[in-house]
C-alpha cells in the first residue's frame, strides 16, 4: 500500500488536489498545499522547496533530505509525457491533473523510502529495508566515509545507478506505489480510462526484475551495480505471499513470474 494513501485523511486531500490541478494546472499554491500535506510528517527530517531555478524539474535529494519542485520545468515535462498516450475517450486535461499528482507522489514515496532506510518508518520486509539502506549509501556516499576499495566500488556503483536508475529498486518501487495510488484514486472517482492507463503502467513496472529470471528487482539491482556480495549479506528469509514478494521485488516462483510477464496479475495494494 502506498505510504501516502495509508493515511486515510490523505484520500480527501488527494481528491481535492486532482480537482485543483484540473481547474488551475500547477501553481505555487496547490503544489505547496500538496507537499505540505502529503510529505512525511517527520518535518525535522524531510523538507520541500519550490524553486524557480533548478537543474531538474522535480526530485527527492537524500543529501539534503529535500523534495524540490520547479513548477515550470515539471509542467513542460508532464506535457511532453502525456502526448505519448494515444487513447480514445481520454480527457487530456483530466489525465494531466492525475499525472501531476503521480509526479509529486513518486518523489514523496522516495522520501518514505529514505525514512525506512533510516529506521524512522517501520517496514515488515527486512530485505527491502536493508536494500533501501544500501541504495541510499550508494547515492549519497562521500569518499571519506569508506576505505579505498569500498569507495571505489561505491563510486562505480553510483555511476552505473545514475545511468540505469529506472531499472533499479528505488525507482521501480516508487513507481509501483505512486501508480497504484493514482489508479486507485481514478477508480474511486469513476475515471476508468485513466484508471486503466495507470493500472497497466503498474503491471508493466511490476515486471522490472523478472524479465531475465525470477530473482526479483532487489537482487538484480545489486547484481547490476556489481554489489551482489552486499546483497547476500543483508538478505533475509521473508515470510510473505507470492504477491507480496512480487510487490517489493523479491524472488518469486515460476508460476507467479509467468503471470507477471503476461500482464495477467492484478495486485492492488490501495485497499
Amino acid at each position: 500500500m502506498s505510504h501516502i494513501i495509508s493515511q486515510k485523511e490523505n484520500l480527501i486531500i488527494l481528491k481535492e488536489l486532482v480537482n485543483d490541478f484540473y481547474r488551475n494546472g500547477m501553481n505555487q499554491e496547490n503544489i505547496e498545499f500538496a507537499l505540505n500535506n502529503l510529505t512525511p510528517k517527520n518535518r525535522n527530517l524531510i523538507q520541500y522547496k519550490i524553486k524557480s531555478k533548478s537543474i531538474v524539474p522535480i526530485a527527492f535529494f537524500p543529501t539534503s533530505k529535500t523534495i524540490e519542485v520547479n513548477i515550470d520545468k515539471t509542467d513542460k515535462i508532464i506535457d511532453h509525457h502525456i502526448k505519448e498516450f494515444k487513447q480514445e475517450n481520454l480527457n487530456y486535461s483530466k489525465f494531466k491533473a492525475y499525472y501531476i499528482l503521480y509526479a509529486l507522489t513518486h518523489e514523496i514515496e522516495h522520501a518514505y523510502q529514505y525514512l525506512i532506510s533510516k529506521n524512522v518508518i517501520e517496514e515488515e520486509c527486512q530485505t527491502l529495508k536493508n536494500a533501501y539502506k544500501e541504495m541510499f549509501k550508494i547515492i549519497d556516499y562521500t569518499k571519506t566515509n569508506y576505505n579505498t576499495i569500498t569507495n571505489y566500488r561505491f563510486k562505480l556503483a553510483r555511476l552505473i545507478y545514475l545511468k540505469n536508475q529506472n531499472l533499479y529498486i528505488l525507482e521501480r518501487n516508487a513507481n509501483l506505489e505512486s501508480m497504484d495510488l493514482i489508479s486507485f484514486l481514478a477508480h474511486q472517482k469513476g475515471e476508468e480510462t485513466i484508471y486503466n492507463i495507470f493500472n497497466n503502467m503498474k503491471k508493466i513496472t511490476l515486471k522490472c526484475g523478472y524479465i531475465k529470471n525470477n530473482e526479483g528487482c532487489i537482487m538484480n539491482t545489486f547484481e547490476g551495480l556489481l554489489l551482489k556480495d552486499r546483497y547476500e549479506k543483508f538478505y533475509k528469509t521473508e515470510d510473505l505471499s507470492q504477491e507480496e514478494r512480487a510487490w517489493v521485488g523479491l524472488s518469486i516462483n515460476d508460476d507467479t513470474r509467468e503471470k507477471i510477464l503476461k500482464l495477467n496479475i492484478d495486485i492492488t495494494k490501495c485497499i
